[in-house]
This record gives structure tokens, sequence and C-alpha cells, in this order.
């Protein structure tokens, strides 16, 4: 890539493209990703992230890059021969999967096996190495719940409506309600009677 190219891209000034990668899945809306948001991309750890998220820069999602620690070596030996697809150990711990309308901060880095619930963020530089519950904030190395966006019952509410599955001239009419901060109010009007 070319230096003008990569600086343009740094400061957002240019997308980068981010081509078909095996085992992952985007929902729409969601930016901030690129080729470089996953190590080891894998069909054998899949990682799906929701619609509506926003992933800041240099967010690292690591997928199948575990060391086994019980053999006579740690180094990832299959991959000398090619014998990726069949050989013990090229498995990261389960998929990664990120729901929807999540904000994952600069830096953050997640880690096989982890789900994050719909609604949550993630403080930048973060650690995920454990499940994060919808709508909860956690941040930290490694990342634990600080507190939830809202009280459970708006939680429900809000999981309950699934409002990322709306069209978008839905979500075009509905903007203004979206972005109030009285999602009570919200939520009362626009859920089904």
């Amino acid at each position: 890539m070319g230096l003008l190219r990569g600086l343009r891209i740094k400061l957002g000034l240019k997308k980068d493209p981010l081509p078909p990668l095996p085992g992952v899945e985007i929902g729409r809306h969601t930016y901030g990703l690129s080729k470089r948001s996953f190590f080891v991309p894998h069909e054998n750890v899949p990682v799906r992230i929701g619609s509506f998220c926003s992933i800041g820069p240099d967010v690292l999602f690591i997928c199948a890059a575990e060391h086994r620690v019980d053999t006579a070596t740690t180094f990832p030996i299959q991959f000398v021969k090619g014998k990726i697809r069949n050989a013990p150990g090229t498995g990261g711990k389960g998929p990664i999967t990120v729901g929807h309308d999540v904000w994952i901060g600069a830096r953050s880095i997640i880690l096989a096996g982890v789900a994050i619930g719909n609604g949550a963020i993630i403080g930048a530089g973060s650690i995920v190495t454990r499940d994060v519950p919808p709508y909860a904030v956690a941040f930290g190395n490694p990342a634990r719940v600080i507190r939830y966006r809202f009280q459970p019952e708006i939680i429900e509410r809000l999981q309950a409506l699934e409002w990322w599955n709306w069209s978008d001239d839905l979500i075009g009419e509905r903007v203004e309600l979206l972005t109030a901060t009285d999602v009570d109010r919200f939520l009362s009007m626009v859920e089904p009677a």
C-alpha cells in the first residue's frame, strides 16, 4: 500500500476496503473494520459482528491464534507444510460474537470465545477475555463490567424491540426518537401495543 493511500485511510479520508475473510460476517452499517482488524481469521473460529456497530481504530479480533502448551513445541508447526485445516490446535477457544449496536473503543482486543451483547460499550484499550452482557459498559485489562447503560427493564424492552432489524426507511422516520435521551419515551412511542 502506498504511503499516501495509507495516510488517507488512517485519517479516515479514504476507506480501506474489507475483502471477504474466511469465517467473518459483518452486519449492515457497521463501520471501522479493515482486514487488519482480524488476526488469523479462520472458518473454524467464526466472527459474527452485528449491525450498527461502531468499531474504533486499531481494534483487533484475535481469532485462531492459540499456541499449544501441552505439546513438544509451542510453535504452530502445522503451518510449515500447509496442514492448517486438520491439524490439532489450529482453532481458537470458540467463535467471537458481537451483538448489534455495540461500540468498541480504539485499540481494544477481543479474544476468541467471547460474546459481546447488544448495545454494549467496550472502553478504549480494553482486552475482552470473557463475555460482556447486553447494554453493559466494560473496560480494562481484562475488561470488567463497570455499569449498565440502562435499568434492567429498559434493557429487556430494547432487546425485545430489536430496532436494528428495522428497515432503513423506518429508522430514517424514527431517527429523532432513536437519538433522544429519554429512552423510556422512545420505547413507549415505538413498542407494539
